[in-house]
């Protein structure tokens, strides 16, 4: 124990000023807890920092399929789950890591894809604005109604494409 002489198990230091006594700043505690001093039974637990001083001080005999209703939170199971599996024979192991290993690369993956399908959907969103807005431009040189918005983006690229040449060839026409 680092500190014998006192009874609490959670105690905080702060940075002061050595001759006037104020802090250096606000942010900055250090919390030293030992857990030889930690006695509180699963009934005594909060909702804090208890929860997990009793994991850390009783985790290696505690009952996986008894876990006491205050730790029963789910970073708390996983912490067991993974001291268990760390525990267990070599092969065991192994598996266990193997899968961790295999959520983490799908988890990865489906990210990127996500990641991937929004950029490719905002250049085909890019690439649909600009060809409304070759159309709108033609249409008012040609001296034609606009189509709204609403309609010309109901249309794939290609017809877009097909008409920004269409349009084309009438303003064409009409130069000559």
């Amino acid at each position: 124990m680092l500190f014998p002489n006192v009874a609490d198990y959670h105690l905080c230091f702060r940075l002061l000023e050595k001759t006037h006594q104020f802090p250096l700043t606000d942010d900055l505690e250090f919390h030293f807890f030992e857990l030889p001093k930690f006695r509180k039974t699963p009934d005594e637990l909060d909702e804090g920092i208890d929860s997990w001083l009793y994991f850390l001080r009783h985790a290696e005999k505690m009952d996986t399929e008894a876990v006491p209703i205050p730790l029963q939170r789910p970073m708390i199971l996983r912490a067991l789950k993974e001291l268990e599996m760390v525990t267990q024979d070599e092969i065991a192991r192994i598996r266990y890591e193997d899968s961790v290993e295999s959520e983490r690369a799908y988890n990865f993956n489906m990210r990127m894809s996500e990641k991937k399908g929004r950029l490719e959907g905002r250049q085909e969103g890019r690439q649909e604005g600009e060809k409304i807005g070759a159309v709108r431009i033609l249409e008012r040189l040609l001296g034609k109604p606009e189509t709204p918005v609403e309609r010309l983006s109901g249309h794939s690229l290609d017809e877009l494409d097909r008409l920004i040449a269409d349009l084309e060839r009438q303003f064409r026409d009409i130069r000559r």
